[in-house]
This record gives structure tokens, sequence and C-alpha cells, in this order.
């Protein structure tokens, strides 16, 4: 049993139809605060600051996406959630994947923004281990660069204000949760098949300029998982190239819920 006190915050009442809200890489629970003010008038919304994240403390040298969906069990555990519906940003997206292996039964759906059930490529393992070397020499340029590709091209001077923003949390994440989210994510296994059996309803928000996931595949899953997609303009921030669009999204999927 994990011994740690976990950052998160909670909006709306209802937590029969209750939403967690999982981060990616670099981020924390703040990126979702203009989704859940709306989502909230209807459903009940955790947004979870992930291992190492935020005020969410490290706890090991390695935080597997198995270890923070222990994280996000004991949350649900705390607040009396017995089920809910995952929406996963990115590593948020393994995370949510990790869960719903460990606990489908709780699962009534998953939402994965821009993200996959593949597992690490070898080039990109390989950038996981470069992250060990340049994170405590040049971290502020590392972020900037990272998150700086995460946007379309031409969103990164539309989205300037939201991309400093972000840039602002990535630096101010700590260097050891940094660290131990990468080789989580490095080592995390293909669940594709968990998402294939997955009896949840499942959704796949997909940015049609994402340099990191294609989405080629990610429309061709949704279709082989019995899911359904929204292609949206922009890169691999949905929430916030495309947040009324995400919004609109989440809100019809979660009709269906």
């Amino acid at each position: 049993m994990l011994e740690h006190t976990f950052s998160y915050y909670k909006k709306g009442d209802n937590k029969n139809k209750a939403i967690v809200f999982l981060h990616g890489f670099l981020e924390d629970a703040t990126i979702w605060e203009s989704i859940t003010k709306v989502l909230a008038t209807h459903y009940y919304c955790l947004a979870i600051d992930l291992l190492g994240h935020g005020k969410t403390p490290c706890i090991a040298k390695v935080h597997t996406m198995e270890l923070m969906a222990s994280q996000l069990m004991i949350i649900l555990q705390k607040e009396d959630i017995s089920h809910c519906t995952l929406i996963g940003h990115s590593m948020g997206g393994y995370v949510a994947l990790a869960f719903a292996e460990q606990h489908p039964e709780m699962v009534d759906g998953l939402v994965l923004m821009n993200s996959t059930p593949l597992p690490d490529s070898e080039e990109k393992k390989t950038n996981r281990d470069r992250v060990l070397k340049v994170i405590d020499k040049d971290k502020e340029l590392f972020v900037r660069t990272a998150v700086t590709n995460l946007f379309a091209e031409k969103n990164r001077i539309l989205f300037k204000e939201a991309l400093e923003k972000l840039i602002t949390i990535g630096i101010t994440t700590l260097n050891e949760g940094i660290k131990a989210a990468a080789m989580g994510m490095k080592g995390r296994p293909d669940r594709t098949a968990i998402f294939e059996k997955l009896l949840a309803k499942k959704h796949i928000i997909i940015g049609e300029n994402d340099a990191l996931i294609s989405p080629d595949y990610l429309i061709n899953l949704a279709n082989r998982v019995g899911g359904t997609y929204t292609l949206l303009s922009g890169g691999h921030l949905s929430y916030i190239e495309n947040e009324q669009a995400t919004i609109d999204a989440l809100e019809q999927f979660m009709e269906q819920i």
C-alpha cells in the first residue's frame, strides 16, 4: 500500500458519473481547469497530479504506469468512487490503460487524448535515456524544446501564452519526477489488447498534425476496438489547440455513459 499524500482537486457533485482527468508528461492537474469547469456542472470531476508532477511527490526512481494506476486507486477509494470514466492525455492515457487492466470493472468509459496503447519504439526508448542525461544539465532547454514540439507549428505563436504556461509547469516539475516518469514510460508494455477487450465505452481524441502519434493509426485503432474518435486540427495538445471542440467531444461522449 502506498503511504503518501497525493495532490488532486475535485469539482462537481454527481459521484454516479465521475470523471478522472490524467495529465501528460511535464504537465499537472491545472491543465484541465477550463474543461473541468464546464463538465463539473453535470459530473464529478477529479484531476490528479500524477507521481512526481505538480504537488505530488516522487516515491520511486521509476514511476511505472502501474504504480501511477495504484495511486489513482487510492484516491478513488478515498473519494468513495466505485466506477468512473478515465480521460488521459498522452502519458495520462498510458496510466488510464494500466488502471483499466488492473480494474476493468471500475471503468465506465476511457478516452485516450493524443495517446496510444502502443509501447515506446526503440527510438523513443533511446530518447527517454537522453532525458536522464540532460535534465540536470539543461532542464529549461529540454522542457522548452519538448513542450514547443507538442504544438502544431502554426499554433506556437497563436497559443504563445498557453505554451509559456506549459513550459513553466514543466520547469517547476521535480527533476527526479521527470526522470522517474520517463523511465516508467520507457518500460510500459503494449496494451492494445487491453484496450480492445475493455467493455467500457472508448473514444480517441486525435490531433491531425500530431508529430508524436500517427493520426491514421489512431483512426484505425478506434475502428478496430469498437470505439469512436474525434479528429481535430492541431498537434499533440488538443485540449489547448482545440479547446472548445475537445469539450464538445467529451460532453457528447459522456452522454453515452
